[in-house]
């Protein structure tokens, strides 16, 4: 029976869900039968490389890649647990790789009712994760959320001071003893100080000490993103307060002006009294001088 190409035994099928359990057919050169024709992945999968199909992942010249399709093994290996006329894992790697093909092996070699020890196909104990769940346990894995990288600080363009070419010098003689002590001098001279620090790393470490945005081990990994910040993120901040300004103090001291003291009788005469307001006086319209108007 062939198979019909408009069902390909997804899980959204609206149709009747395949049967897994495959019948295997003797005699040479024969086709593989199932139960259901969708299960006949085999003879798709046949179908599909020739064609090109989704299975491939190839498509014509100038033409849009199209969707990658899901093919019948692989949807019900992984719906195994959901569909009920699968639950098992392992049933599905039987019927794919014909595995079953090879019960009746060891009736050949021998012909008796036991057959050959050697190609009899033995029982396994365990049978996949759905069937038993404890064995699969030490091999599943849990993806745990990345947390997400805080922000660096943006910073400025800006011309180098000599304390930013010595704190840069400090860090090139720093990294080429620390490559040598901890993977030798060969590395060294093979691979270079970057096994240690990169020079993108040195770079950035002179740009944030620039603009003080480097205190503590913390400020380093986060600005700079440095791998090796645990172990010797410590050393760093000692050589980036060695060669930072000084600073200013948040106390001004201003020194006061030394005056003579003064005697209490000048104070009293110093004290301005208030001087009397002197009242408007109007002015005659007529001859424009003050005080015979009624005033």
């Amino acid at each position: 029976m062939a198979d019909d190409p408009s069902n390909n035994g997804s899980v959204g099928d609206g149709g009747q869900p395949p049967v897994v359990n495959c019948q295997i057919e003797s005699g040479e050169g024969e086709e593989r039968k199932v139960a259901n024709p969708t299960l006949d992945v085999q003879a798709k999968l046949k179908g599909k490389q020739k064609e090109g199909g989704p299975l491939s992942g190839r498509t014509a010249p100038g033409k849009q890649l199209a969707r990658r399709a899901l093919d019948d093994g692989m949807d019900l290996l992984i719906n195994a647990g959901s569909r009920p006329d699968v639950v098992c894992r392992r049933e599905v790697f039987d019927c794919w790789f014909d595995n079953r093909a090879a019960d009746t092996d060891h009736l050949e070699c021998r012909t008796t009712a036991e057959g050959c020890d050697c190609c009899h196909v033995k029982k396994l104990a365990v049978c996949c994760d759905l069937h038993n769940p404890a064995d699969f346990l030490p091999f599943t894995s849990t993806v745990s959320k990345q947390r997400r990288a805080m922000q660096r600080s943006h910073l400025p363009k800006y011309t180098k001071e000599k304390r930013d070419y010595d704190l840069e010098s400090t860090l090139q003689e720093w990294r080429e003893a620390k490559t040598a002590a901890v993977y030798s001098y060969a590395a060294l001279d093979r691979h270079g100080p970057s096994l240690i620090m990169t020079n993108a790393t040195l770079n950035a470490i002179v740009d944030y000490a620039h603009h003080d945005k480097i205190q503590t081990a913390q400020d380093l990994r986060r600005e700079t993103g440095w791998t090796r910040t645990d172990q010797f993120g410590d050393e760093i901040i000692v050589f980036i307060q060695r060669h930072a300004p000084p600073r200013p103090s948040p106390f001004v001291s201003t020194p006061l002006r030394i005056t003579a003291p003064l005697h209490p009788s000048s104070i009293a005469l110093n004290i301005a009294s208030p001087s009397p307001v002197v009242k408007r006086r109007n002015k005659c319209s007529a001859c424009g001088q003050e005080g015979h108007n009624g005033e």
